[in-house]
Order: structure tokens, then C-alpha cells, then sequence
């Protein structure tokens, strides 16, 4: 497991402050994503929100060409600053993945895509009306995710990597992490079993 563990749970706001420092940091809050400030500590039982995070990789209103003086039309080429998407769902992770799939070559998606970084949060229990089990697609992250964050019982919190930028976050945050060893998998591979 590329992983480290957390004492708990407050050590996830030195995280988070790493993580603004370079991105854009949104957050679940009154079941919508909203721009956060690190400095707020980090609302476990915020509500996910019912739109997912598509709207991050397709605006609603983009500007694709310009005409100049002369009627010639010219492409916009695609900018997106850094964002981080912090506390996405294994379901919100899932179809992340078939966006990824079926929009591979386009220049939007795919700049929009590379300033992403992708934090998920583990549902240890399932959500009311949740049907991420019957679909494949939870209640644990599986791809494509950079961090991925599991609260354990005892209040530790394990912070896994899927990515080198997920590992340099972590890297550069200092965390007083311990790493993830045979105990703390039995632990998670328990609460796998138990959301099953």
C-alpha cells in the first residue's frame, strides 16, 4: 500500500493547506462543491453533492473561437488553472474514469483534466439512496484518484497515493505520518469487508 497514516483526523487540515498553496481547493458544503479556505478545518460530514464533479471538466459556458476584423475564425485554445477536488466519492471517482476514457483527445477535457487533482474520501458506510455497491463503483476508491483519504475507527486516518502528484502533496505537506504497515491494511481491508 503506497500509503501513510495519520494520527488523526485534524492532521488532514495540514494536508489540505499544502494543497492550496498550489490549487484552487473545493470542497463539499451544503451539497455543492464550493471554493474553500485551508485554513477552515475540513467538514467530515458534509453532504456529497448530487451533481458530482462534471461541471469542473465541462463549463457551461466556454469560449471555443474568436473572429477577427476580418471574419476569419480562430481557436481559443483551452486554460484551466490548478484545481483540487477534495472529497470526491468512489462513485464520483467511477465516473471520472468514463469521462477519462470517452473524451481522451479532446484538448478541453484534457487540459481541464491535467490541473485536476483528484482527493477522494472513502465511505465507510453507505449513503442514504447510495447504490455504488449494485454498480461497482464503491463505497472504497479504486482509479483514478491522486490521493484517496480512509478515516479508521480509532480516529487515524490513512492517506493512500495513485499518483506522483498525489505522493509529492504529501511529500511537501510534512505530515507526522507513520507509514502504512500490516496492521493498519487488516484494519482498512476490515472495513472493505464490513461495507460489502
Amino acid at each position: 500500500m503506497d500509503a501513510v497514516v495519520l494520527p488523526d483526523r485534524g492532521t488532514l487540515d495540514r494536508l489540505r493547506a499544502a494543497i492550496a498553496r498550489t490549487h484552487v481547493l473545493l470542497e463539499p458544503r451544503d451539497a455543492e462543491w464550493c471554493e474553500r479556505v485551508a485554513s477552515d478545518p475540513f467538514d467530515w460530514n458534509a453532504t456529497a453533492p448530487l451533481t458530482g464533479a462534471k461541471r469542473w471538466f465541462f463549463p457551461p459556458r466556454e469560449t471555443l473561437l474568436r473572429w477577427d476584423a476580418h471574419g476569419t475564425a480562430k481557436e481559443t485554445p483551452p486554460v484551466a488553472a490548478p484545481f483540487a477536488l477534495f472529497g470526491l466519492r468512489a462513485c464520483d471517482l467511477a465516473a471520472i474514469a468514463y469521462q477519462d476514457g470517452f473524451f481522451a483527445g479532446d484538448p478541453w477535457y484534457e487540459t481541464r483534466r491535467a490541473a485536476a487533482l483528484l482527493i477522494g474520501i472513502d465511505c465507510v458506510r453507505a449513503c442514504q439512496g447510495g447504490f455504488c455497491v449494485e454498480v461497482d463503483a464503491g463505497p472504497f476508491a479504486r482509479a483514478p484518484f491522486d490521493l484517496n483519504v480512509t478515516p479508521l475507527p480509532d480516529g487515524r486516518v490513512v492517506v493512500a497515493w495513485g499518483s506522483a502528484a498525489g505522493r509529492a502533496v504529501v511529500e511537501s505537506a510534512a505530515l507526522p505520518a507513520a507509514a502504512a504497515d500490516a496492521d493498519t491494511a487488516l484494519v482498512v481491508a476490515e472495513l472493505y469487508a464490513a461495507a460489502a
